[in-house]
């Protein structure tokens, strides 16, 4: 590590500051796959990924599917974030159970 890096990091505020190729904060992302196993490759290079935090862009000529793409992709985000509301309300209703 270079003289000025390891002089910045230590007179840092922030805790986690890191070279961003090793960083905690930038490197993990959480994915929001798809049934469709393309389409998973082509929103993030991995048949087993999916939609990636940040933006992204579909763009092509009139009638090419580009809303049907954009309407999957939303449809499997609204029933991850579902599934996770759910399960969120039965974990809690198990620990007012058991108190």
């Amino acid at each position: 590590m270079s003289d000025l890096l390891s002089k910045l990091k230590k007179t840092s505020t922030v805790k986690q500051s890191e070279v961003l190729s090793k960083s905690q904060l930038f490197n993990k992302k959480d994915m929001c796959p798809t049934d469709v196993p393309i389409l998973n490759v082509a929103l993030s290079g991995s048949v087993d990924g999916g939609l990636t935090p940040g933006l992204t862009v579909i763009a092509g000529p009139s009638k090419h599917f580009k809303s049907n793409l954009a309407l999957l992709t939303a449809a499997h985000i609204l029933k991850n974030i579902v599934m996770l509301y759910v399960f969120s309300m039965i974990l809690s209703l198990v620990l007012l159970l058991s108190i």
